[in-house]
């Protein structure tokens, strides 16, 4: 609102006053209403943090993963085998030094989002499986060859969970890595007079 006032003004200013010619006029005030509109903050645009992504965003997918992480935390009472156990506890683990990540730098957020709404999901399905079976032991091998099943698909979800995390973290390296390298390209050229 203030912004467009502005433009308004400084067009009628750059028109009346000053006989600048109606395009020139146009676009000084539409960059008047421009620079308005960034110094007076317009404060819903203003939470927009890096890439698109957003406050409200990144709170929408930490309450998403804590929901999910609260119903595979559910589970964990009911599992009798302490290797399933810690395995799941290890995966809880890990997401929490994603999400920490995450708050830290939202670079990731989107790439995060995806990976979090297949991988937890999939994980909760699984634990669901799980604590079936594991109330069905006794009805033979064929429960038993499954239960060992669920194991392996854990351990590969708790890899993936770990691989999404370590590529969070190389991301930064690679970032530190850059800037290192700049940092001694600009250094060697002051050395060299250039």
């Amino acid at each position: 609102m203030i912004g467009g006032l502005i433009g308004g003004i400084v067009f009628l200013v750059f028109f009346l006053f000053l006989k600048a010619g109606l395009f020139l006029s146009l676009f000084i005030g539409a960059a008047g209403t421009a620079a308005a509109w960034l110094l007076t903050g317009n404060r819903r645009g203003m939470d927009i943090l890096v890439e698109g992504v957003t406050d409200e965003e990144l709170k929408s997918l930490i309450m998403d993963i804590k929901e999910r992480t609260d119903t595979v935390s559910a589970y964990l009472p009911g599992i009798h085998d302490r290797t399933v156990t810690a395995m799941v506890s290890g995966i809880l683990t890990t997401i929490h030094q994603i999400v920490r990540k995450l708050k830290s730098d939202t670079r990731y957020v989107k790439i995060s989002r995806r990976f979090f709404s297949y991988y937890l999901d999939t994980l909760i399905k699984i634990l669901g499986n799980y604590a079936e079976l594991e109330g069905n032991r006794d009805l033979g091998t064929d429960v038993v060859t499954r239960i060992d099943k669920v194991k392996g698909a854990l351990v590969k979800i708790h890899e993936a969970f770990k691989g999404h995390h370590r590529r969070l973290l190389e991301g930064d390296m690679m970032s530190l890595d850059a800037e290192i390298a700049l940092l001694e390209k600009t250094a060697s050229r002051e050395l060299n007079g250039e």
